[in-house]
This record gives structure tokens, C-alpha cells and sequence, in this order.
């Protein structure tokens, strides 16, 4: 079952509450709820997101080298993301209008510019006003002035909503990050609230699966150094009653 609620009605235990209202108690609750990605709202861009549209260079630039690719701007950091591809192909197309959030091109000072040219990347200031195909099988984009870019593969820098509800319920501080406001966590995963961890993409935007990964084994032993902390310290509170108890006897 899904986790309808996360609350900590007296603590140190938490109430998690599942989408068929069974509860369940936890001493810690670790989040690992990833993050969805906000993608620019182009008709078709969705069809072929992880297919013909992705976002990784390191990830998908292997796959396309020597390729026509296109770069659809999003936001300042498309100007270093169409640099990363360029690496991978000398026929690149920065698309810098039609993907940032109010449709407008994304400006490019002077130098920035410079760098763009010298590296024989071609700038097309046209809106894309959809992504054409069939998913699995990218052909390019049109623009707004009724052209067509051919393309075999489209790269797009998407916004990103963490899945931190719960967190924020239950009062987490977040902290402000290229991505947006994130919850914040120190490096073994704790929040500002004691026996709440979160790892993974959840508290980054950045977090690929091998650093997810790590973010989840630390937050997972963490949890439990805590845990068994308390457990020497009910113990000795345990046994210091007990022998209150038999010395009032």
C-alpha cells in the first residue's frame, strides 16, 4: 500500500498512515520519494520524454555522438549544457526559444555568445512549438515560423518538484539550491527533525542512481546508530529502576 501521511503525534515514534488507513509506528522514518521531473510545455516533449528527449549527457551522449542533436533551452543552465553535448557532435542546434517557463528566448550576453559561435553551434531563435514523431522514433521540432529542424535526438534541462511533502508536514527546514528549495539534511541524511532521514533525489537535484544509492546506505545506517543509541540508554534507564526497585525492598 501507498503512504497516505507521515505524522509524529508525541514522539520519539512516528504514525505512518497507508492509503487503506492501516497505521503502522516507526522510530525512524527515512524518505525516499524522489522527485518528479517538471517538463517544458511543448506538445509532444512528454510523448518522447526518456526516449527521443533526455537530459543526460553522460548518460545519453554516447548513444548519439556524431548525431544531430538539439538543445532546447529551459533556463541560464542550457548555455553549459549545450557545451557538454558539443562534445559529442559537431551538428548541434541550440533551440533558445519556446522551453523556458514563459516561452521567451533565453538571453546570451556577449561572451557567452562568442563561445557558442566559436564552437560552431547553431543558435535558432524560432519558438519550438512541438516535438515531432513517434515516441521511440524522434524526426525533430517545429517552430513557430513553420520550419522544421531534423533531428535524432533532443536534450531538454527539465525542472524538478521534490517529493517532500511528508517532510514538510512534519516541520523539515529546507535550504535553497540550483534546483530550488530542498529539504535540508545533513551528509549522514538528517533532517531538522530528529528520527526523519531523507536521501536520494528527494534532497537533491542533482543525485544520480550510484549517489542515490550511497545517500539511502548512509541514511539506512544512520537510522540504526541512532536506534541502537536509544537502546543503551533505555537499558541503563531500565536498569537503574530496577535497582531503585530492590533497594526500596
Amino acid at each position: 500500500e501507498a503512504v497516505a501521511a507521515v505524522d509524529d503525534p508525541a514522539g520519539p515514534r512516528f504514525r505512518v498512515t497507508l492509503d487503506g488507513g492501516a497505521e503502522v509506528t516507526a522510530r525512524r522514518v527515512i524518505l525516499a520519494t524522489g522527485l518528479a521531473d517538471v517538463l517544458p510545455e511543448v506538445p509532444g516533449l512528454a510523448a518522447h520524454w526518456g526516449a527521443g528527449v533526455v537530459v543526460c549527457p553522460y548518460c545519453d551522449g554516447y548513444e548519439v555522438r556524431d548525431r544531430r542533436i538539439g538543445v532546447l533551452a529551459t533556463g541560464p543552465g542550457s548555455l553549459h549544457h549545450v557545451q557538454m553535448l558539443r562534445q559529442w557532435s559537431a551538428d548541434i542546434t541550440f533551440l533558445v526559444a519556446g522551453g523556458t517557463a514563459d516561452g521567451s528566448p533565453l538571453a546570451i550576453d556577449a561572451a557567452t555568445r562568442a563561445g557558442i559561435d566559436a564552437r560552431g553551434i547553431r543558435v535558432e531563435e524560432a519558438a519550438v512549438v512541438r516535438v515531432l514523431g513517434e515516441r521511440g522514433a524522434l524526426e525533430g521540432v517545429e517552430l513557430a515560423d513553420g520550419r522544421t529542424v531534423p533531428l535524432d535526438s533532443l536534450f531538454a534541462m527539465p525542472g524538478v518538484a521534490p517529493r517532500d511533502a511528508f517532510a514538510r508536514a512534519l516541520g523539515a527546514t529546507t535550504e535553497d539550491t540550483p534546483w530550488g528549495p530542498f529539504v535540508a539534511a545533513d551528509p549522514m541524511g538528517q533532517t531538522s527533525v530528529p528520527g526523519l532521514l531523507i536521501a536520494g533525489n528527494a534532497s537533491s537535484g542533482s543525485a544520480n542512481v550510484p549517489v542515490a544509492m550511497a545517500a539511502g546506505t548512509m541514511a539506512g545506517a544512520m537510522a540504526n546508530a541512532g536506534m541502537v543509541t536509544e537502546d543503551v540508554a533505555m537499558a541503563v534507564a531500565a536498569a537503574s529502576v530496577r535497582e531503585e526497585a530492590a533497594a526500596a525492598r
